[in-house]
């Protein structure tokens, strides 16, 4: 019974998922995120040591904390990428450029995600 539901719901889903368009925004969206998660992964080598999380140009570092708490960045932007993903498929059932507007949007937003999680790498190098 659950399983022939998931299946019903997959194949109403199924022309959003084919789209070109949705799958260039969403799919570079993604690989915007893992860019971030490897970046951090190889970088700041996970672990319980402390790293800068936080610098202001007034006061300097502002925030230090476990290194686990550096994938919060990539952690938020895959939350995002999940809900715009979610939207964008209920839209594009009524008007799809709304749905191709949300995709190119997610791949922005991860690419600032991207760029916020080379900094913090950087700066703990």
């Amino acid at each position: 019974m659950f399983i022939s539901k998931l299946q019903q719901i997959w194949r109403l889903k199924q022309p959003f998922l084919q789209d070109p368009y949705n799958k260039f925004g969403f799919g570079l969206g993604l690989i915007f995120n893992l860019a971030a998660w490897a970046v951090l992964y190889f970088m700041l080598k996970p672990g319980l040591s402390n790293v800068l999380l936080n610098y202001n140009v007034v006061y300097g570092a502002d925030l230090i904390g476990p290194g686990l708490y550096a994938y919060a960045i990539p952690s938020g932007a895959l939350i995002i990428l999940l809900i715009n993903l979610s939207i964008a498929s209920s839209f594009y059932e009524k008007e799809k450029l709304a749905a191709y507007f949300m995709s190119f949007a997610t791949a922005a937003v991860e690419l600032i995600f991207l760029i916020a999680a080379i900094v913090l790498a950087v700066i703990n190098a």
